[in-house]
């Protein structure tokens, strides 16, 4: 997750302005090391900043809750979004900070356009924003992450799909997805 080394820099100038707040990076992997001098020259700890070398699945929705906003991509934004962080969409592949858009204004896209702007005037905008509209933006990026990936949203779409093939892996695979179906609404 290359963006992280751009989130430092922009977190060094954010810092002038929002003194209180602080930058905690869940990290692993082969450029760990390269990572944590970067921290290290930023100011570490002194800075504000916690670098932690890789936790397990179930620690993360600790983290999860207690951030005020999250930066990510793929599945892990989703997550977030789970329990209550806003999430700011970031793009891959790149060591530049870049977003297009928070989660909740492109719920369908949970990585940014290689394109996108810089992502430090997005970060404002949550650090900015009064409690009742940060509770608002909480509120409708749960909704659009209900409302776009529950199971109920994807049985409700395989169900109107127009199923029109005679490929027999195909209607293998429908059929056991229908009778997994029928099979949740038991539980219910």
């Amino acid at each position: 997750k290359g963006y992280v080394f751009g989130l430092i820099k922009s977190y060094e100038n954010l810092k002038e302005t929002y003194p209180n707040i602080t930058l905690t990076i869940i990290s692993s992997g082969k450029e760990y090391l390269q990572l944590k001098e970067y921290v290290e020259n930023a100011g570490g700890t002194r800075a504000g900043i916690i670098l932690i070398n890789g936790i397990s699945n179930t620690d993360l929705p600790d983290f999860y809750r207690k951030s005020y906003l999250y930066l990510g991509m793929g599945t892990t934004v989703l997550e977030a979004v789970q329990y209550g962080a806003i999430s700011l969409v970031m793009t891959p592949y790149t060591y530049e900070m870049k977003s297009d858009h928070f989660f909740h204004e492109e719920p369908e896209l949970i990585a940014s356009k290689e394109n996108a702007p810089e992502a430090t005037p997005k970060i404002r905008e949550i650090l900015d924003m009064e409690v009742e509209e940060y509770v608002s933006t909480v509120t409708n990026s749960y909704k659009a992450l209900e409302s776009n990936y529950s199971i109920e949203t994807f049985t409700k779409r395989l169900n109107s799909r127009d199923i029109k093939t005679q490929n027999p892996l195909f209607n293998y695979m429908y059929m056991n997805l229908h009778f997994l179906k029928q099979k949740i609404k038991r539980y219910k």
